[in-house]
């Protein structure tokens, strides 16, 4: 997103809200609170129905500015849950099913989520989070099932968005791991509630996936993390191509890798940020979890063998 697109989207959030909806699981630690988004996609289809001319003027006023307005207009990086839903989706298929199949499941989700903010909460303390739960967009389901059919974004210190897709055989155990990736996250801006993003380094951006993952991995050892199959060559070959751009702003292609004619490979910098973190770790085993998670990325990457 540029700036000129988040400008847009701040000057339509509103400071307007709604009672959140309650968790069915009693045992949610410490003030945290669970949010199905679900409805406003199914809003969505019903209100727009075959009129698909008008997919935008549906979209935006059934689902994109409900949400934001009602959960997203305080957050400290809420424009990240802005950009990733300010696109109207054409594909339905498959969307009221996965709605219908997340209320299902609303018991099992509100434990895992609780079991997985207890753990984070164990090394980091960071109280009242909401998770908001939101069905799988049809566009990004590939990518999704690729990280275990969950996917997450961090909104703010107290503020964690997730989309499930419960088709994906095993999301129960990676959103455990995912709620432990993004509670590190809401860690750090907890810590630096004005040290904005737009104007991070390849390097900051990085070494915060390499300690989110680092920190997911502790509490969960038995789940993947991106990078575990790569060899070491072809991390030294990904390394080199990173390393010119570590003062750069502009972080999206090496973060995601999503063509493949691009220069860097897929997820290079989620591999690259692990791999460096892991180092560093090495190096310092003294390091405590709420010390290196505290760290500025600069100091963890000078502890590491990374040059």
């Amino acid at each position: 997103m540029n700036k000129l697109q988040y400008s847009i989207l701040v000057l339509f959030f509103t400071a307007c809200s709604q009672p959140a909806m309650k968790t069915n699981i009693d045992n949610i630690a410490n003030g945290n609170k669970v949010i199905y988004l679900g409805r406003y996609y199914v809003n969505y289809i019903d209100t727009m129905g075959v009129d698909t001319a008008n997919r935008l003027r549906y979209y935006n006023g059934q689902l994109f500015y409900p949400i934001m307005n009602n959960y997203f207009s305080k957050p400290e990086y809420s424009f990240l849950i802005g950009a990733r839903l300010h696109n109207p989706f054409k594909n339905i298929v498959g969307l009221r099913a996965n709605v219908s199949e997340i209320n299902n499941d609303r018991l099992k989700i509100d434990s895992l989520i609780s079991i997985a903010l207890i753990a984070s909460n164990r090394y980091l303390k960071n109280n009242a989070i909401t998770i908001y739960v939101s069905p799988v967009r049809p566009s990004d389901r590939e990518e999704i099932k690729e990280g275990g059919g969950i996917s997450g974004t961090t909104a703010g210190s107290k503020d964690i968005f997730v989309a499930i897709d419960p088709e994906v055989s095993g999301w129960e155990q990676r959103l455990e791991y995912v709620i432990a990736h993004e509670y590190n996250h809401a860690y750090w801006i907890m810590l630096h509630p004005s040290l904005g993003i737009k104007s991070w380094t390849v390097l900051a951006d990085i070494i915060s996936e390499g300690k989110a993952d680092s920190y997911a991995h502790l509490l969960y050892p038995k789940e993947t993390v991106l990078g575990d199959t790569i060899t070491s060559y072809s991390k030294d070959v990904i390394w080199r191509k990173i390393r010119p751009y570590l003062d750069s702003t502009s972080s999206d292609d090496i973060m995601n890798g999503e063509d493949s004619a691009k220069i860097f490979p897929k997820w290079s910098g989620y591999i690259i940020g692990y791999a460096i973190v892991q180092s560093a770790l090495k190096n310092n085993p003294q390091l405590t979890p709420e010390e290196w998670s505290s760290l500025k990325p600069e100091d963890l990457f000078k502890m590491s063998d990374y040059k």
